[in-house]
């Protein structure tokens, strides 16, 4: 016997309908160098995502193919979005700050069909050379930008210019493809998650709950994440549910940049990875951002890699909430949520707030030892944690067969055929769900049989007022098989002895834990997510042996 309700396809129509009908006065605004050049409501949005959709017709763009866009967060970017998928064409944002072979890789392997491209960004892309797959190249040209490098080749106006307006978006399956996004290949080459419509619809009204990002209409949402990181963790699809108004960075995500549009906007909700939010804090020590153009911001969305507790205090100290999250590209990417539990004592909340987090509704979470035995929830107990759900990936996409997918080891199947995806993050979950990160499995230390975290002794260093970042890596060692070393960035003007940071670990850890050396560098290396670029490091140092310092 069935309920006897709509069978109403759960796709991005919903979505773009609600935008366009219930929020139409409502704004997104696109800044350049921290101060709005343009402001556009919903109602023009959407006009907009028809009219591209129109020209994607015209183009002979087949529902299915991939788009390529090659831009930052603005506007234009995020009607690009909306249009693509709403016309059931595959919204594919590529990253500009990957390499050039990295970029020819994905385009190849995605099939990408057509890009828009950002003025900006046009000598980036024409280093690409030829991409045998991209048949058409869109230039799209900032309001106040005057160059006319782009004369050569079609614009993006004058596509939409030329196109009537759809009015009937096509009827499309709730898992159809919406979106592709690649991880960012840390092993091996990058590798391709794939969207469907039900997916993203479904972790983008996640984020409303209040035990989520708790999304309303009466925020100001400021996404410093790019979107080409999974839709800027589909936040941008939230707001647009919710009816938020939308403030967009462009390229300039510096210090100043983020706290004027912060200040002369009212944003109330933003997102980001830690190093950009550290990088605040930075500014504000040395005075390059007055503590006042941060009073308007009410929470921020934190994820990429753990936040230390230090963080979270001097965010609250500003009055604001920094929320942890955890997940990955395969995951959509919303995994956990920090949030504290009304069983916790106040004197624990900032400890449960440093760690990622509950579950979020819909996503069932497991923890796996190296023998496939699941381990219970008892805060203690470390294993890989792996992920099902909704909008959790189920394979990857492969273009060379039949049916376009690959496990390419990264999925296992259970008694009962349900699908985990692997992680490859090393957690312990207590009785209440809470996930606490021991570390990546590649950046685990094996040291004479007994297992160190590298984040454990990352954030123990970071707590050193003079320390602007830390990354630990295991280095050979002729006795011990594998030894921590420590590679730390100072605060410009900052000093500190390797003694001193060795010995705030020896107040926190076991001697054992400590690791043999300091190496202090300029600056650690980054990858194109602003996360330290641990494998860089390693092939710098892990051949080299360490003894101690």
């Amino acid at each position: 016997m069935h309920g006897l309700l709509q069978d109403s396809p759960l796709t991005l129509r919903w979505l773009f309908e609600r935008m366009e009908r219930v929020f139409p006065e409502r704004a997104v605004c696109s800044a350049r160098r921290g101060r709005v050049v343009r402001r556009r409501s919903y109602r023009e949005l959407a006009e907009r995502a028809r009219r591209l959709s129109s020209a994607l017709d015209a183009l002979g763009i087949e529902p299915g193919e991939r788009v390529a866009t090659f831009c930052f967060n603005h506007d234009d970017h995020l009607e690009q979005m909306l249009g693509i998928m709403a016309g059931g064409r595959v919204y594919h944002a590529l990253n500009p700050r990957l390499s050039t072979a990295e970029l020819r890789y994905i385009v190849g392997h995605a099939g990408d069909t057509i890009a828009f491209v950002d003025a900006d960004l046009l000598p980036a892309w024409r280093a690409l050379g030829d991409l045998p797959s991209v048949r058409h190249v869109i230039v799209v040209r900032s309001p106040d930008d005057p160059t006319n490098e782009s004369r050569t080749l079609p614009e993006y106006e004058a596509i939409l210019a030329a196109a009537p307006q759809l009015q009937n978006w096509r009827d499309l399956d709730e898992n159809a493809a919406a979106a592709l996004c690649y991880t960012s290949g840390t092993t091996g080459n990058p590798k391709g998650v794939l969207y469907s419509h039900r997916g993203l619809l479904l972790v983008a009204m996640a984020w409303l709950a209040a035990d989520a990002a708790a999304v309303s209409q009466n925020d100001r949402f400021l996404p410093v994440v790019p979107f080409f990181h999974a839709q800027a963790w589909a936040l941008p699809l939230t707001a647009l549910l919710a009816g938020s108004d939308m403030i967009l960075a462009g390229a300039d995500v510096s210090p100043p940049s983020i706290a004027a549009l912060i200040r002369t906007e009212q944003v109330t909700l933003a997102s980001g990875v830690p190093t950009i939010w550290r990088t605040v804090l930075d500014a504000l020590e040395a005075g390059e951002v007055n503590p006042n153009d941060l009073a308007p911001l009410d929470r921020i969305i934190c994820g990429g890699s753990a936040v230390p507790q230090h963080m979270l205090e001097a965010f609250d100290r500003l009055g604001c909430r920094l929320i942890q999250v955890w997940g990955m590209t395969e995951m959509s990417p919303l995994g956990t949520v920090s949030r504290v539990r009304r069983e916790v004592a106040p004197s624990d909340a900032l400890a449960y707030r440093a760690m990622q987090g509950q579950p979020s509704p819909l996503v069932s979470l497991r923890i796996m030892d190296e023998k496939g035995n699941e381990l219970p929830w008892n805060g203690e107990a470390a294993g890989e944690i792996q992920a099902s759900g909704p909008w959790i990936a189920d394979a990857y996409l492969d273009t060379s067969t039949p049916g376009m997918r690959t496990d390419a080891g990264g999925f296992v199947v259970d008694k009962s055929g349900q699908r985990w995806l692997r992680t490859g993050d090393i957690a312990t979950m207590d009785p209440m769900g809470n996930v606490r990160l021991v570390d990546r499995a590649k950046d685990l230390i094996k040291s004479g049989g007994e297992w160190i975290s590298s984040v454990q002794l990352e954030q123990i260093i970071e707590l050193h007022p003079a320390v602007a970042a830390c990354a630990v890596i295991a280095v050979p060692h002729p006795k011990w098989d594998e030894r921590p070393l420590a590679m730390v960035e100072l605060k410009t003007g900052q000093q500190a002895e390797a003694s001193e940071l060795l010995e705030l670990v020896r107040r926190h850890l076991a001697s054992w834990q400590v690791p043999d050396e300091v190496v202090f560098v300029a600056e650690l290396p980054r990858n194109s997510l602003g996360k330290i670029d641990k494998r860089a490091l390693r092939h710098t140092y892990a051949g080299e042996a360490h003894s101690g310092t």
